[in-house]
């Protein structure tokens, strides 16, 4: 099921451009749910032991962080010192590297860096999930026939007690209060969940 993400309201109903030709739409997907059951095992939030990745969750879990100060440390590691980096051709263009890899690497494509977010989170104790985004479509998307090739954007969705939080970790110094994060208005998301 298309959720809507936070910060997506919009005055109007954000139909993007004028298509004049006819065409046939054909999936092989039922419903939403499938296409988010697709892309499950592309997603392994799995941090390896012994990686520097490990290390320095390992680190920051150490130290005396509230959970604010544990999320916002999570959020601007990814958004500031993981370059955002889009290579996206054949088997990455819908699969994220591994999580220790992007780390390791310093850089990485809106879905390295939301799977690396997530996975951080995830060992902090917090529940958080990849989501898939379609920035022109917005919410239109939700009138398109399932598809994971409807998407062209990966964000996080995160819960910090009765939050909800929508994070784009390839926006660089996402200030202010967890709750307020800037986000650009996304419209509908397929949370991987």
């Amino acid at each position: 099921k298309l959720v809507d993400a936070a910060h997506s309201k919009r005055d109007s109903e954000g139909v993007f451009g004028y298509d004049p030709y006819k065409r046939v739409l054909v999936s092989t997907y039922k419903n939403w749910s499938e296409v988010a059951d697709w892309a499950i095992p592309h997603y392994d939030t799995s941090i390896p032991e012994n990686s520097e990745l490990s290390d320095w969750v390992n680190q920051k879990q150490s130290e005396d962080l509230n959970d604010q100060e544990k999320m916002r440390t999570a959020i601007s590691m990814v958004q500031e010192q993981v370059r955002y980096l889009g290579l996206e051709a054949g088997i990455s263009a819908y699969k994220p590297h591994p999580v220790d890899e992007v780390f390791k690497n310093k850089y990485g494509d809106c879905k390295d860096k939301s799977l690396l977010l997530v996975s951080i989170l995830n060992e902090f104790g917090f529940e958080a999930y990849p989501a898939l985004v379609n920035t022109r479509e917005r919410d239109s998307v939700s009138s398109k026939l399932p598809s994971p090739k409807e998407f062209d954007h990966c964000i996080v969705v995160a819960h910090l007690r009765d939050n909800q939080i929508w994070i784009d970790p390839t926006m660089n110094t996402s200030c202010g209060p967890l709750e307020r994060i800037p986000t650009p208005r996304y419209g509908k998301a397929l949370v991987i969940k």
